[in-house]
C-alpha cells in the first residue's frame, strides 16, 4: 500500500521502524520504500528534540496517540487512533524491540 492511499489511511494503527539516519526498515502496512519521506518527517522530529537535550516520548495529534522508543539507532513509532493509551503503546513499542 502506498501511504497516499486512502486504504493505508484507513488503518486505525501504524507501527514503524527506522533507522537513525530515516532509512525505514519495518512497516505493518504499506511498502517501507514508499515509506521514505514519512520515516524522514519522523526522523527529523526526533532528531530535533534530541538536539535540544530532550528525548520525545509521545504525542497527541487530533485523535492519535504517538510513541516514540528510540534505542540505539533505531527509531520505534506507533501511531493509534482506536484508544489505545500511551502507556499501553509503550508497551508495545517494548516488546516488539
Amino acid at each position: 500500500e502506498d501511504p497516499a492511499s486512502p486504504s493505508w489511511r484507513a488503518h486505525r494503527k501504524h507501527v514503524f521502524v527506522l533507522s537513525s539516519a530515516g532509512k525505514p526498515i519495518f512497516s505493518r502496512f504499506g511498502d517501507e520504500s514508499k515509506l521514505a519521506g514519512l520515516a524522514g518527517v519522523l526522523q527529523a522530529l526526533i532528531s530535533v528534540v534530541q538536539s535540544n537535550g530532550d528525548e520525545i516520548q509521545n504525542a497527541r495529534v487530533g485523535n492519535h496517540n504517538i510513541v516514540f522508543l528510540v534505542r540505539g539507532p533505531l527509531y520505534l513509532v506507533a501511531a493509534s487512533c482506536c484508544g489505545d493509551t500511551v502507556a499501553y503503546l509503550s508497551a508495545q513499542m517494548h516488546m516488539l524491540h
